[in-house]
């Protein structure tokens, strides 16, 4: 065979496997991810609006995973979203920095106009508050841990419609709290589509919760302080890890796992349109 025709049949040969594994590491780069598959704690929500179905249903399956249940006061909940009925009695977590307490409460659940899906006359929300002038923070049950009386806040959003921007846990957001002798920094990281809540306190640093791809899903911190009497700081927060969510999540110090600050131990998950 002449030398031109082995160059050209080197260089076919040498083509045609580049190519096949072009394809392959195409098809491998590109293969999508089971939501089951996805960690729990860093997500990556930079899929196509379809697989939002998905995550529904895994946010729906990690809330039933807690044994402390949470409820915001609120109105224009879809119904499935509000567990509680009415007369039940659940704890709540009244007052703000001047001075709050946890004490019993009864749950007064009511029919109201879910603004995304009902029609003219329709109520098949849901609206929740609790007897009484004062409205809680927040409400739960089934935190044996939480005993009622005088509580520590530190600081605290007046309700679920309060929109002030210094609740924001924005990227770069960055506050110290000083319970008793000790003093904790807590921050937000993050890149351009990527959000991480930090805390710390003298020597150990805890990566509180994170979100790969965040989209245009917001955070914002709803309260701080020592809910479960134990000297350490507790954190209350809305971190969904997607757009249309909203992820109330509870950490506490006393059920933190040895060399960690805080741990979640409830979430109260709902949906917007």
């Amino acid at each position: 065979m002449k030398r031109w025709a082995c160059r050209f049949v080197i260089f076919l040969a040498t083509f045609l496997v580049g190519t096949a594994l072009s394809v392959i590491v195409f098809v491998q780069e590109s293969k999508v991810v089971p939501v089951s598959e996805i960690p729990t704690a860093d997500f990556r929500y930079d899929v196509e609006a379809e697989y939002e179905a998905d995550f529904e249903q895994w946010a729906s399956e990690e809330e039933s995973r807690f044994t402390v249940q949470l409820l915001e006061i609120g109105e224009g909940y879809h119904g499935d979203e509000v567990a509680a009925r009415t007369g039940e009695t659940w704890f709540g977590l009244f007052g703000n920095e001047h001075g709050s307490e946890v004490r019993r409460t009864k749950v007064i659940v009511k029919p109201a106009e879910d603004p995304v899906v009902d029609s003219p006359g329709e109520m098949t929300g849901k609206s929740v508050r609790v007897r009484g002038k004062d409205q809680p923070v927040f409400l739960f049950r089934n935190a044996d841990f939480i005993k009622e009386g005088r509580v520590l806040t530190l600081s605290a959003r007046s309700d679920r419609y309060d929109h002030n921007e210094t609740f924001y846990l924005s990227n770069g957001f960055e506050r110290t709290y000083r319970l008793g002798e000790n003093e904790y920094r807590l921050w937000v990281t993050g890149g351009a589509n990527s959000l991480r809540l930090n805390l710390s306190t003298g020597d150990t640093q805890q990566l509180v919760f994170s979100v790969a791809a965040i989209g245009d899903a917001t955070w914002d911190l709803i309260w701080v302080g020592d809910i479960d009497g134990d000297g350490k700081l507790d954190l209350l927060a809305n971190l969904p890890t997607f757009y249309n969510f909203g992820q109330t999540r509870l950490f506490v110090s006393s059920k933190a796992d040895p060399g960690k600050l805080v741990k979640q131990v409830a979430l109260f998950h709902t949906t917007g349109c």
